[in-house]
């Protein structure tokens, strides 16, 4: 066998020193090289390439996990901010409602009071005009009895006779009552 190897190791010149030109081939090292190649790839097929390949499924398997992870992350997000875009438009719709129903309220008591201001105002001028005819009905009666007191008094110096004066008052209210 090492007969073999040496046939095989040696290279085409002459004497077992020679060196061929880079363009020859060399049958040995092709053999051995072809070997290596075989031996080095049985053993990382034993020994390597199972747990390469385990590891590349798990780092394909993690890397498809953080992108579904990703995108369920990035559809929740997408979904929070519809909810929050909705809760958004219900709060602003709310408060439009609010103001709106605020100025309605307003309005209302603005017309209320109004109203309530005119029914005082017409109170206050009935209350007025009452109060002018029991003071013009008072300063009549005081009136008429003085008118009467002197009625009386002109008489009774203009007659001098023997009525009194409440039979005068009496005939003077009748006569002035006659006059309205």
């Amino acid at each position: 066998m090492i007969k073999i190897l040496f046939l095989f190791s040696t290279t085409h010149g002459e004497g077992p020193n020679a060196q061929g030109s880079l363009l020859e081939v060399n049958y040995g090292l092709i053999f051995f090289t072809l070997i290596t190649f075989f031996i080095l790839l049985f053993l990382l097929k034993k020994f390597a390439w199972k747990p390469i390949l385990t590891a590349l499924d798990e780092r394909e398997k993690f890397i498809e996990n953080s992108l579904k992870k990703a995108e369920l992350a990035q559809k929740e997000a997408e979904e929070l901010a519809r909810k929050n875009k909705e809760a958004l438009d219900n709060a602003q719709n709310e408060v439009a409602k609010i103001l709106a129903d605020g100025k309605k309220y307003a309005d209302e008591v603005k017309e209320k009071l109004v109203i309530e201001a005119k029914a005082e105002a017409e109170k206050i001028k009935e209350n007025a005009k009452l109060e002018a005819e029991k003071i013009k009905q008072e300063l009549y009666n005081q009136l008429k009895s003085e008118m009467v007191d002197i009625v009386v008094s002109a008489t009774e110096k203009f007659l001098k006779n023997n009525i009194n004066a409440d039979q005068h008052k009496e005939i003077i209210n009748k006569y002035i009552d006659n006059i309205n």
